[in-house]
């Protein structure tokens, strides 16, 4: 995975050696709650930049940029989890996936931290969470002070445009 040369993520330590398979997971923040995407999906992280707008695109989709002489769409995670919108935050960064040979990249607010987790770390949502999110969370993960949602990347993709058929999870 590549990361801008100003982003700073520390790989959190394990304080004791486990014998269970261990994901990383990369922690980012947009408005005031956490989420995570499984650190083997992301390609790269970046800085923002200017964008080319679509017309008559989605409107959870910014635009578009170069990222070496290849087209990558912006979805604008704020407008697709409905948090802080409009928000200026000083560390925004494009979290960049590869899917079906096209790079999509998730506007976020912040990228926090990469945290190696067990599986069973990660605890399903319960039916009211499942109701509310429709399918769009995975699990949370209670990591120190704060519940870090993971998200069904796959959903949103969809939600993006429904004739994608999915491979991320």
């Amino acid at each position: 995975m590549n990361v801008d040369k100003n982003l700073n993520i520390a790989l959190k330590n394990d304080k004791e050696e486990s014998q269970e398979e261990k994901d990383t997971i990369l922690e980012y923040r947009v408005g005031d709650s956490f989420f995570a995407i499984e650190a083997n999906y992301v390609k790269e992280i970046l800085s923002v930049r200017p964008l080319t707008a679509l017309p008559n695109s989605n409107p959870n989709i910014e635009g578009i940029f170069m990222l070496r002489d290849e087209v990558s769409s912006v979805v604008d995670m704020p407008r697709v989890l409905n948090k802080g919108i409009g928000e200026e935050a000083p560390y925004e960064r494009y979290i960049v996936i590869q899917v079906d040979n096209m790079n999509i990249a998730f506007h976020v607010h912040e990228v926090s931290r990469m945290t190696r987790i067990s599986p069973s770390d990660i605890k399903k949502p319960d039916e009211a969470l499942k109701a509310v999110g429709k399918g769009l969370y995975k699990g949370v993960v209670h990591d120190g002070d704060r519940l870090v949602i993971v998200l069904n990347y796959d959903m949103i993709l969809k939600g993006l445009n429904p004739e994608y058929n999915g491979g991320l999870v």
